[in-house]
């Protein structure tokens, strides 16, 4: 550990991360927190953690944590780059994220984060994406998700159950559940 001037890791409060920030904390090694918005899963009101939190929220969250010294919200869009920055100018009641300390299901392991760490997959199925669209299916019931679904190239039909994709999560997600219950849920 001594040798790292930095490490980078998916922000949250999962058991192994902690411990991390902590040795790093004791090193003085910064950690680089990745995926505050957890991929999306804390803005939707059906999320496995029952806690909706704004992005400025998450921000505020994943910089409070032992060692982190920034934070990489994978911004797409110039409206998402502006909403990140406005971290900087926010008021303390918008960065309250109280709210997690309230959920016992905060911990998000065994929670797909999208970030498709466990690719490559030899079925070619792009894994973040599907089982997005799965939750989302699941969420809402909407069709424009069946369709984009049915527009993949590989399907989750189609895993082998290989079991390297499990190897690469970082989350320590259930990859072979997940790909089960996209082929169900989502059908072709």
């Amino acid at each position: 550990m001594a040798d790292l001037d930095q490490v980078m890791e998916p922000t949250g409060t999962i058991g192994q991360a902690r411990r991390l920030q902590h040795a790093c904390l004791q090193h003085g090694t910064a950690v680089i927190a990745m995926k505050p918005y957890a991929g999306g899963w804390l803005f939707w009101k059906e999320n496995p953690s029952g806690v909706v939190l704004a992005p400025l929220q998450c921000l505020a969250y994943a910089l409070s944590q032992p060692a982190v010294a920034t934070v990489l919200p994978g911004c797409k869009t110039v409206e998402q780059l502006n909403a990140a920055l406005a971290y900087l100018t926010a008021a303390p009641e918008d960065l309250d994220y109280s709210a997690v300390h309230t959920s016992a299901r905060w911990a998000l392991s065994s929670t797909c984060m999208y970030c498709n760490h466990c690719l490559p997959c030899p079925a070619a199925i792009d894994i973040g994406r599907v089982t997005r669209l799965a939750d989302s299916f699941a969420a809402s019931r909407s069709d424009s998700a069946r369709q984009e679904y049915a527009g993949l190239s590989a399907r989750a039909s189609g895993c082998t159950q290989c079991g390297e994709c499990l190897q690469r999560c970082p989350f320590g997600v259930n990859i072979i559940s997940n790909m089960e219950r996209a082929a169900e849920t989502l059908g072709l």
